[in-house]
C-alpha cells in the first residue's frame, strides 16, 4: 500500500495512513478510523498537545472529504480548568490548518466526567466525523465505554490528557506527545515554521511501539519524519530580490501605479 493511501483491514474497519512510513509500518498500515486513540503529554505541553490532536483531526477529515465518507460535525468537550488553563478553541488558527469552524460543536463542562458522558453519546449517535475530548481523570472503564462505543459508531475518538503517564487503558493506541522547535520557516528563519513533535507510541493494539520526530505539512495535510523535512526544505529554492534578500514570490509582483 502506498503511502497516504486509504486501505481496508477487513469490512468495516479502514486504516488511515498518517503519511510517515516508518510510523505507518509500525502501525501495519495506518491508523483506525474508528475508537478510542489516548493522546497523553505533560501539562506543560498542554498546548502542543492539541496541536497534535488538531493535525490528527485534519488528516481524518481530509481522508473522510476524499472518500465522500462524511460530512457532519465534530464534536469538541473540555473542561471550564482546561479552557482556563490552555484556553480555547481559536477560529483563525483552526481555519489555517483548513479545519471547517462551521462544523465545530465546542462544550465547556464543570468536571471530567461530563466530558466523558458527552463523548460517549455523542459516539452512539453517529453523527459526528469525529469527537474530541479534554479530561484528566479517566479510569479503564471509561475507556472500555468510549473504545467501544467508537467502534459500535465507527468513529475516532481522540481523548487528550495532560500529566503522568496513564494505567490501563481499552483504547487501541497511546500516543506520548512532547513538543520539539519547529522547522524554520522557509521565507524568513526568524519566525516559526512548521510544527514538530517527539511521537511515542506507548500502546497499540495492533503493531510495534516506537517513538518518531514528526513534522506536519500544512500544504499536504499529512505528516513526515522531521529529518526529511528539514532536508527537502534546505534544498528549496526561493526567489531572491537584486540584494539577495529571501522574499516571498507574492511579494515580487509590482503593483499598478496608483493614479492621483
Amino acid at each position: 500500500m502506498e503511502s497516504g493511501q486509504l486501505a481496508c483491514t477487513d469490512g468495516a474497519d479502514k486504516s488511515l495512513s498518517l503519511g510517515a512510513p516508518e510510523v505507518d509500518e509500525a502501525l501495519r498500515g495506518g491508523m483506525s478510523e474508528q475508537g478510542l486513540y489516548e493522546l497523553d503529554a505533560d501539562y506543560t505541553s498542554g498546548a502542543s498537545l492539541r496541536g497534535f490532536g488538531l493535525a490528527l483531526l485534519t488528516r481524518i477529515l481530509r481522508k473522510q472529504a476524499e472518500n465522500g465518507q462524511r460530512d457532519e460535525a465534530i464534536l469538541w468537550v473540555m473542561t471550564h480548568r482546561h479552557f482556563r488553563e490552555f484556553g480555547g478553541l481559536y477560529a483563525p488558527g483552526l481555519m489555517r490548518l483548513g479545519l471547517p469552524v462551521h462544523r465545530i460543536v465546542h462544550v465547556l463542562v464543570r468536571k471530567d466526567q461530563q466530558v466523558l458522558w458527552a463523548l460517549e453519546e455523542g459516539l452512539r449517535a453517529r453523527a459526528f466525523s469525529a469527537v474530541i475530548g479534554e479530561a484528566d481523570d479517566v479510569g479503564f472503564r471509561e475507556t472500555q465505554r468510549l473504545q467501544l462505543a467508537g467502534q459500535n459508531g465507527r468513529t475516532p475518538c481522540f481523548l487528550m490528557r495532560t500529566g503522568p503517564s496513564a494505567g490501563a487503558s481499552a483504547a487501541s493506541a497511546r500516543w506520548r506527545i512532547e513538543p520539539q522547535q519547529s522547522l524554520p520557516a522557509r521565507y524568513d528563519t526568524r519566525r516559526p515554521g512548521q510544527p514538530v513533535w517527539q511521537v511515542g507510541l506507548e500502546k497499540i493494539r495492533r503493531g510495534r511501539p516506537g517513538r518518531w520526530k514528526l513534522g506536519w505539512d500544512n500544504e499536504t495535510d499529512r505528516f513526515h519524519m522531521a529529518a526529511a523535512m528539514a532536508h527537502r526544505q534546505s534544498h528549496a529554492s526561493p526567489a531572491k530580490t537584486a540584494s539577495g534578500q529571501i522574499v516571498p514570490f507574492a511579494d515580487k509582483v509590482r503593483r499598478p501605479a496608483r493614479r492621483m
